[in-house]
């Protein structure tokens, strides 16, 4: 059994402007030390990319844990997440979606000798944050899957 798994971080980036600051926050700022991130440029029109290496500047202590790939051209999410995934290195894979912001977040965690996936949402009537699941790492979900 795996103590401490390489968890992959896969962000395809298309037109993220709005949200890509609350993204990278939130994945670089893991208590979850065993992760790499793989950011996939989907040659999108706004100032995401631009953003995003501001982001790795003010947390340049995890460059060596980020990866950015870049599309010949506009390839779609289907093909974008094939590439990540084939990229990736991990033991498991996350996948971070633009329609996971800004209402879900995600943090890995250490809870009882176990690393959890926590999935958050912002509860709509007190815009608090809220457990919505929590699933052990070691376990397949619909969140994480174990690479091929």
């Amino acid at each position: 059994m795996i103590n401490n798994p390489l968890v992959s971080i896969i962000v395809p980036i298309y037109n993220l402007e709005t949200y890509i600051e609350q993204c990278c926050r939130s994945v670089f700022e893991q208590t979850y030390d065993n992760c790499e991130f793989i950011f996939i440029d989907d040659c999108g029109t706004d100032r995401s990319m631009e953003i995003l290496y501001g982001l790795i500047e003010e947390y340049s202590q995890l460059r060596d844990r980020i990866r950015i790939l870049y599309n010949e051209g506009n390839k779609g999410i289907a093909l974008t997440r094939e590439i990540g995934i084939e990229a990736a290195s991990g033991e498991f894979v996350y996948e971070h979606f633009k329609t996971h912001w800004p209402e879900v977040i995600v943090w890995i965690i250490w809870k009882g000798r176990q690393w959890w996936v926590v999935k958050l949402l912002r509860a709509v009537k007190d815009n608090n944050w809220i457990i919505s699941n929590m699933i052990k790492i070691l376990e397949v979900s619909a969140a994480i899957s174990r690479k091929r």
